[in-house]
């Protein structure tokens, strides 16, 4: 009954709540049916944006990423704000390609994250990392990238340099 409802109710508040209730499930099952929503209904966007990132927002990156070019500026900023919470530099066109947005909101997050990308991205490049020489180096090293893949690109900057 709530996929119905989500996909036909003639009330958009009606789908958007039950679209909203699916997300709570957090069952990745889900995930197609919002999709589909998500591209018929362009007035659905924003719910279905955050159910996919309520549901997992690695997942929802595929789905979610190519909207950056979508007309609602609402919708584009959704799109910033996951490749911000994703923090990860391969989204770093998304941010590039917002950088001149119309909507101010959009302009002013899309060129903090490149800006953030920017300055990881020049370190990487100017500071070279050791290569692991041991097994027990290869261990700490895995240890240490891993404890990365939290932290802000500045973050890793700024550890990198003490």
């Amino acid at each position: 009954p709530l996929v119905h409802c989500a996909m036909n109710d003639s009330d958009w508040w009606a789908r958007e709540k039950a679209i909203e209730v699916i997300a709570e499930f957090k069952d990745a099952r889900a995930v197609p049916t919002i999709v589909e929503i998500m591209q018929r209904n362009p007035e659905l966007q924003l719910a279905c944006i955050a159910a996919l990132i309520h549901i997992d927002k690695n997942a929802a990156a595929p789905h979610v990423l190519p909207l950056a070019s979508a007309s609602d500026g609402d919708v584009r900023l959704a799109v910033l704000r996951l490749v911000e919470d994703l923090n990860d530099p391969a989204h770093a066109n998304v941010a590039e390609s917002l950088r001149d947005d119309p909507d101010p909101a959009v302009h002013r997050l899309a060129r903090a994250v490149a800006a953030r990308y920017n300055v990881a991205r020049e370190i990487d490049t100017a500071v070279p990392s050791a290569a692991p020489t041991t097994s027990s180096d290869a261990s700490a090293a895995a240890t240490a990238a891993a404890a990365e893949t939290d932290r802000t690109p500045l973050d890793i900057l700024l550890s990198r340099m003490v």
